[in-house]
Order: structure tokens, then C-alpha cells, then sequence
């Protein structure tokens, strides 16, 4: 009955450290944009299930996954930054109901154009092969495709403390957050650095 229990203990962490895996992934960029740009993106959500339509779209059409992991990020960076440029920009000075407002239409359009390109049915990516199957941890298997999914996540979230604090690129988003005005007067770009964040 112990060993049931540690067996059941071991299940609950990984799954707990796969749900919170996600979550950090996706409360890192809004934090990020809500820390520098100061903006409430509400669209931050539905940009995610953009990509990963994209993701299916490219693995289909590629026959790969990996194809969707080259070429996927690359073009949800330009549309962000495109949104960045044509939207967000517009709204910086504004009271925050104004912002909310804006990012809740962008989430609208989202939607639509998901449904108008990819319809209403529900779409699933298959695992890469080499992620099949399970590996032990602490006398449990466990899907081995989770187990990477934990690792990635882990290793983007320590290339973006060493980016934001051991950088130069960092310092500049640093500056842009801290002050705008003053960061501008030292010379920092920093529409671009507000661009390249939302990127």
C-alpha cells in the first residue's frame, strides 16, 4: 500500500510539473510584455492557439513536427511584432480599459480567422516518434514525451533569466521598462525594444 502511494506521489509531481511547465510558458510572455510594455495583452492566449494551429497546418503539410518547431516561431514572432507596430503601439498612453478593449477585439479576430482557415473541429498533433513511449523515474514510467516537455520548458526558462540579466539585450529591456523617457534619452531604441519584446 506504501509503494501504491509513492507510485501515486511520483505521478501527482510530474503531472504537476507538466501543468505548471505550460503555465510558466505562457505567464512568462504576458509578464514580460505586461512588464515592459506595460499593456495588458489579452490576446497573449489566443496568439498561442494561433500557433499551434500553425503547428498542425506545417506538420500536415511537411509531414513532420519538426518542420512546425523551425518554422512556427519565426512567424508567430512577426505577428507579434506586426501587432506590436500596427496596434499595441497606439495604445501605450491610454487608460487601460482602452487596451483591454483593443487586445479583447484582437482575441475576436483570432478566433475567426482560426475558424475560417481551420473550422470548428478540434485538431491534435501527434508525438515525434523518438518521444514515444516511457521512461522510469523512481520506479514509475512515465510518458517520455512529458518528461521532455518538462526539460524544454525548464531550459527556455533559464535562456530567459541569462537573457534579460546577463545580456546586453537585457539591460536594454531593463531600461525600456524602468523608464521610457530616460532610456529614450540615452539613446536606446526603444519602440524597437517594445517591438522586439512583443516578438
Amino acid at each position: 500500500m506504501q509503494m501504491m502511494a509513492a507510485d501515486s506521489f511520483v505521478a501527482y509531481v510530474l503531472n504537476g510539473l507538466v501543468q505548471a511547465a505550460c503555465l510558466f510558458l505562457l505567464a512568462s510572455g504576458l509578464t514580460l510584455i505586461f512588464g515592459v510594455l506595460r499593456i495588458l495583452n489579452f490576446a497573449h492566449a489566443a496568439l498561442f492557439m494561433l500557433a499551434a494551429y500553425l503547428a498542425v497546418q506545417v506538420t500536415a503539410s511537411f509531414g513532420s513536427i519538426w518542420a512546425a518547431l523551425l518554422l512556427v516561431p519565426p512567424a508567430m514572432a512577426l505577428v507579434g511584432a506586426a501587432l506590436e507596430r500596427t496596434l499595441l503601439r497606439r495604445v501605450y498612453d491610454l487608460p487601460v480599459p482602452y487596451q483591454l478593449l483593443l487586445t479583447f477585439g484582437v482575441i475576436l479576430v483570432i478566433k475567426d480567422v482560426i475558424k475560417l482557415l481551420w473550422g470548428t473541429a478540434s485538431k491534435t498533433l501527434a508525438e515525434p516518434p523518438v518521444l514515444r513511449g516511457s521512461a522510469a523515474v523512481l520506479g514509475r514510467d512515465y510518458p517520455l514525451y512529458n518528461l521532455v516537455y518538462i526539460a524544454v520548458i525548464a531550459l527556455i526558462a533559464a535562456g530567459l533569466w541569462i537573457l534579460l540579466h546577463r545580456t546586453r539585450v537585457g539591460k536594454l529591456v531593463q531600461a525600456a521598462a524602468a523608464d521610457r523617457e530616460m532610456a529614450g534619452a540615452m539613446g536606446i531604441n526603444v519602440p524597437g525594444v517594445y517591438t522586439g519584446v512583443c516578438a
